[in-house]
């Protein structure tokens, strides 16, 4: 059986991430296609403008035969540990053979080959990187000249763009695990990443949909970048559950940041010098966007600070982070958003050659949990606390959404899968 994964946030899911399944599959042949999902929050800082279960609906609606939640954790860390905790899940899953991913090089031994100078650390290369550091270069620009010494055909322009990136902090986690999944790379067409233009007859970027809609632009002019259905789930739950911005957040946070105040360097990635920053300038906060702003130097760009915040609001703290980064099943649960009916034989796989437990219903998770790791009771912890976060973030992101809409609220432990 010829099970593909792909790993994706779908903010939201347009014809850009409708050709990369259609690829996925036709490229790798694949019996069915596992899509490991981003939940309420996102890898650059910030919410998702939909929530995740119409999101693993719009997945499921084009060509995803299963969708699985990468826990929080993960999905708002930074590109190399976002990466490994996709990929880790894919691994840990035991029936994946194949994995695809999008690039704007598709140069796929070009990839590999920066992946395992990153992964090796030889120490031409580490000599090389120390020197740029000491010229005053910034981490990502020194390890970019770097890799670019030994790869001359590896340009400034390589690590400047985000699917490269990406594409090799993924062959970086298939390395490191020693994985026999099989990489692939599709290229990436259309629109940047970042630009938000519309061309006619050219796949849209999400950021550049992102900000039609959050401009209050009519959803029809979407209609020529997104599918049909998705451009009818987003007229569903317009007014009603969508759009959420980060702005949503603002009251939630500044409380948050009042009342950790004292200890901000006890939650992920905020150093004590950001800290300080935070803290110096707390008394000018208004919103989350413009007190990022007013964080941001040289040293922290806006995305860094952004995912800090994040970490702040939804209790990630450093000793996760540490306690993910190290164990021996980084992701120690497969969570499923929904799946296809006609996908019961890779469920039936999954079930015979999982290395981690599959939760289908949050009021079960802890019993299963507790089953699975009766035998190993010092990886249970950490399954229980991750866990506990992603319900956190679920908490916190249904909050922002019924203080905005008037809606009733949602309970995870009450929300079904999605299943078509």
């Amino acid at each position: 059986m010829k099970i593909t994964g792909v790993i994706t946030e779908y903010n939201p899911f347009h014809n850009g991430h409708l050709y990369h399944l259609e690829e996925s599959r036709r490229i790798t042949r694949a019996d069915y296609l596992i899509t490991v999902m981003s939940g309420n929050f996102l890898q650059r800082g910030g919410p998702a403008i939909l929530n995740k279960y119409e999101r693993a609906r719009m997945a499921l609606m084009h060509g995803a035969d299963l969708v699985l939640e990468l826990p929080s954790i993960y999905a708002t860390a930074s590109a190399e540990l976002f990466a490994f905790g996709s990929v880790s899940l894919l691994h840990a899953l035991g029936a994946v053979t194949d994995l695809v991913f999008g690039s704007e090089s598709s140069d796929l031994q070009l990839l590999l080959s920066a992946a395992q100078l990153l992964a090796a650390e030889p120490q031409d290369f580490q000599h090389a990187l120390n020197r740029h550091l000491k010229e005053g270069c910034s981490f990502p620009r020194a390890r970019q000249l770097a890799v670019s010494e030994q790869f001359p055909a590896i340009g400034d322009e390589f690590f400047s763009l985000p699917n490269n990136i990406l594409g090799i902090e993924y062959l970086k986690a298939l390395i490191r695990l020693g994985s026999p999944i099989t990489p692939h790379t599709v290229k990436r067409l259309g629109n940047g990443y970042h630009d938000r233009k519309f061309t006619k007859n050219s796949f849209a970027s999400a950021s550049g949909i992102r900000q039609a809609i959050h401009l209050g632009e009519a959803l029809d002019m979407l209609k020529d970048y997104v599918p049909g259905d998705v451009l009818s789930i987003l007229k569903e739950q317009k007014g009603k559950r969508f759009p959420i911005n980060e702005s949503d957040f603002s009251s939630l946070l500044h409380y948050k940041l009042l009342l950790s105040r004292n200890v901000y360097a006890s939650f992920a990635d905020i150093s004590p010098e950001l800290e300080r920053r935070m803290q110096h300038l707390l008394p000018q906060y208004r919103d989350i966007s413009s007190f990022t702003d007013l964080l941001k130097t040289k040293n922290y760009t806006r995305t860094r600070i952004s995912r800090c915040l994040t970490h702040l609001l939804l209790e990630l703290r450093t000793e996760d982070l540490l306690m993910a980064q190290n164990a021996a099943f980084p992701v120690p649960y497969a969570r499923i958003l929904g799946f296809r009916k006609d996908a019961a034989p890779l469920l039936t796989a999954l079930g015979q050659h999982t290395c981690i437990p599959l939760i289908t219903k949050v009021a079960d998770a802890k019993k299963s949990l507790q089953k699975w790791y009766e035998d190993d009771p010092a990886a249970l912890p950490m399954a229980e606390r991750l866990f506990s976060l992603d319900l956190l973030a679920a908490d916190v992101y249904e909050t922002a959404v019924c203080s905005k809409y008037g809606s009733t609220p949602v309970n995870e432990y009450t929300h079904p899968m999605v299943i078509l």
